[in-house]
């Protein structure tokens, strides 16, 4: 009985066919399965790359907005930018795409907000892929400032001998300085020293309506004035990138010449010039002899004229400067006086002379080539942290 049993209950006949059935249900299931990928894939696929074309494409966009801001003659200006860089034209890059892009004002003069839209069409002009970036760029304050005067001092100030600091003339459109010099100590003038503010042909008043030298600043009046610490970043970072960046205490004269452009003269350790650098570490410039410059010179701590010179553009101390020598600097000096606040020294013997001429184009550029172009362009770069991509169309 136990035998017949257990003879029944392992009986393997009939089993192939319900295997078989089931077999034949499985493959059915994945033989769909794959042709609907193989189907679906290649639109997922095609989808994908129209999506990274469109990136691109916008991508693109952004640099060429960086590009025509910094070689655009004349330089762009406040409001949204004409076309094509209202948003409102697509810029066809192949058949295979484009982008549009919007340049507007920024935060301040020296930002601009740039959107730039990437569009992939398909083979037929369908379109396929859109991406939307947007960034802000932005330019150094000497690029797009106003000086608000020809000697601009954190600090004490002393003129003397038959110095001069003139800004009577050369001024930006819609910009008058405050004066010809402006300084948070006190100033002084000694000998046949003159300063001459906007307006004024009599030289070294104080208070009155177009001072030539007006009441100590405040602190907060320069800010405006003194770079910011990203500033200078990007500054010692072009000094880099155009072989001008120096580092260390330097010395020109007319045997070795002072490179026009933009030169960056750093602390021997690359920081940021502070109250507590130690002094043989601070970026250092002395210039003697027979000297002829055009350019923006930024020197982390002190600079020292002596010479005769010629110079034309901005000259900016983190620590103080003082000219001694003849000659001229046209354009704008600038000290913070971080470490040294007793005085920022112009002066000159009773035989010679040294001046400094407000001119408000020429420090903003370092002045022009031969061939018309600034000695330093107004370089629009990409400002850190500022690229995303966004939702919209």
């Amino acid at each position: 009985m136990q035998a017949k049993l257990w003879e029944r209950l392992t009986d393997e006949r009939g089993i192939a066919l319900p295997t078989a059935m089931i077999t034949l249900v499985i493959l059915t299931a994945l033989t769909l399965a794959f042709t609907s990928l193989g189907t679906s894939e290649p639109l997922i696929a095609r989808n994908h790359s129209m999506a990274a074309q469109a990136r691109s494409y916008a991508e693109s966009g952004i640099e060429r907005a960086i590009w025509v801001m910094t070689n655009a003659t004349p330089a762009f200006t406040s409001g949204t930018a004409a076309a094509p860089y209202d948003g409102n034209q697509v810029l066809t890059v192949s058949t295979h795409g484009g982008f549009s892009v919007q340049i507007t004002d920024g935060a301040n003069a020296y930002e601009k907000n740039v959107v730039a839209v990437g569009w992939a069409p398909d083979a037929s002009g369908q379109l396929r892929g859109v991406r939307k970036i947007q960034a802000t760029v932005s330019t150094t304050r000497l690029s797009t400032f106003s000086p608000p005067c020809a000697l601009c001092v954190k600090g004490t100030l002393e003129i003397g001998g038959n110095s001069t600091i003139d800004a009577r003339a050369n001024y930006c459109a819609g910009a008058t300085p405050t004066g010809g010099t402006m300084s948070t100590g006190a100033t002084t003038t000694i000998g046949s020293a003159a300063v001459y503010g906007p307006g004024n042909d009599v030289a070294n008043e104080i208070g009155v309506p177009s001072p030539d030298m007006p009441a100590v600043q405040s602190e907060t009046s320069f800010a405006g004035v003194t770079l910011t610490a990203d500033e200078i970043a990007t500054l010692r970072a072009r000094a880099q990138s155009g072989g001008t960046y120096l580092q260390g205490a330097q010395s020109f004269s007319g045997e070795n010449s002072l490179p026009n452009g933009l030169v960056f003269v750093d602390t021997t350790t690359g920081t940021d010039y502070t109250a507590s650098t130690p002094d043989d570490e601070a970026g250092a410039v002395t210039i003697t002899g027979n000297i002829t410059w055009s350019g923006w010179l930024v020197v982390m701590g002190s600079g020292n004229i002596s010479g005769t010179v010629a110079m034309r553009g901005t000259l900016y101390a983190l620590n103080d400067f003082t000219f001694t020598g003849n000659g001229e600097v046209r354009g704008a000096v600038i000290t913070e006086n971080r470490k040294d606040v007793i005085s920022t020294v112009v002066d000159s013997s009773t035989t010679g002379s040294s001046s400094i001429v407000y001119d408000c184009a020429v420090a903003r550029t370092g002045g022009t080539q031969a061939d018309g172009t600034p000695w330093v362009p107004a370089k629009w770069t990409l400002q850190l942290g500022s690229f995303r991509e966004v939702e919209g169309q």
